[in-house]
């Protein structure tokens, strides 16, 4: 079997060529023969005993470090499909599975990476075989890999290796480990990943309020790279603690100038949570539906507007307790969708 591995590995690699080589000329793909061959090879792995290293696949997502895992492949279940197709990044998926699948160490993933000529796939793998060292806990292999990325030239020439240091400050945010995040943050180029960066900067500040003290946390958002729109995130695990929540946001002028809207997002989180925990607190349904109604309509909270989605959340945690609350928060939502998310019983 990892024979049958190993070679199919190397029919993706002639894949990716033809892949280059049908953009570069407009040509038409023809993968058929590739296909066929390792999808046979994918059908049969997929019903042997696992025996990869376990690590995940791909790059990491989300604070927690979490990655693709063989055993809940979701979308990219390739065991009971007839072919790969003629997409780059669903060869680059077929290719981290079967390297896994054989067991490869990351020098044995590299080798065989550095056998593609298209930069960007190659790329990919690198980020791979960088999350794998992570996985392990072995940073200095990591940084090993960083300056292996290739040049690519999309709007301008690019060496990449700011986007293994932005999985270094992915990992480092996560153990919130402070000094090595900011040891490594200009090297992520900050002026060019301010969307990845930010998202970084609050990763390490939830992570580090989660195991630090309040005035800690507060200390830690005075931060040159840092500032106060990051107070925020010292809340995002309130376990609940609706008064001691409510009695730090009133205790610290740090929390003064924070804006009404993100201070009522923190106060109905922990109340719902303290809902959903059973934990008992004073019923301040009114003094909270209030607050949200002062919301300005045009803050958003991803799809839908903030005020809609806070009086979604304290109208499900009042559906079952007391439904004429629930009902009053029906009734003040704008958005249709989530309206009829919350249903009263008769």
């Amino acid at each position: 079997m990892e024979e049958k591995i190993l070679q199919a590995l190397n029919t993706c690699i002639e894949a990716f060529g033809i892949l280059k080589k049908a953009r570069e000329s407009s040509e038409e793909v023809d993968l058929s023969k590739q296909d066929a061959s390792v999808i046979a090879t994918l059908h049969e792995a997929y019903k042997q005993p696992y025996q990869g290293r376990g690590l995940g696949l791909g790059e990491f997502y989300g604070n927690e470090l979490k990655r693709i895992q063989i055993e809940n492949k979701g979308k990219y279940n390739f065991s009971d499909s007839d072919e790969v197709g003629n997409v780059a990044l669903d060869w680059l998926y077929v290719f981290i599975v079967l390297s896994d699948f054989a067991d490869l160490s990351n020098d044995e993933i590299f080798q065989y990476a550095n056998q593609i000529s298209g930069n960007i796939i190659f790329n990919h793998i690198i980020k791979h075989i960088i999350c794998n060292c992570l996985a392990e806990e072995s940073v200095d292999e990591a940084l090993s890999y960083i300056p292996k990325f290739r040049e690519t030239t999309i709007f301008k020439m690019e060496d990449n290796q700011d986007k293994g240091y932005l999985l270094i400050l992915q990992y480092y945010a996560h153990k919130a480990d402070v000094d090595n995040f900011f040891k490594y943050f200009k090297l992520a180029k900050p002026a060019s990943n301010r969307y990845e960066i930010g998202q970084r900067k609050e990763w390490l500040v939830h992570s580090y309020a989660l195991t630090h003290s309040i005035e800690e946390s507060i200390q830690l958002c005075k931060h040159k790279n840092l500032g106060e729109k990051f107070l925020i995130e010292i809340f995002n695990d309130t376990k609940g603690e609706y008064i001691k929540v409510k009695d730090i946001l009133n205790a610290y002028s740090e929390f003064k100038n924070m804006e009404n809207a993100q201070k009522v997002r923190i106060l109905v989180s922990s109340y719902v949570q303290a809902s959903e925990l059973g934990k008992e607190v004073p019923d301040e349904f009114e003094i909270l539906f209030n607050e949200c109604l002062k919301i300005d309509r045009k803050i958003r909270w991803g799809d839908f507007k903030l005020v809609d989605s806070l009086l979604l959340d304290l109208g499900l945690a009042y559906q079952s307790i007391n439904p004429s609350h629930a009902l009053q928060c029906r009734k003040a939502i704008k958005n249709n969708f989530l309206k009829k998310e919350i249903v009263i019983k008769k």
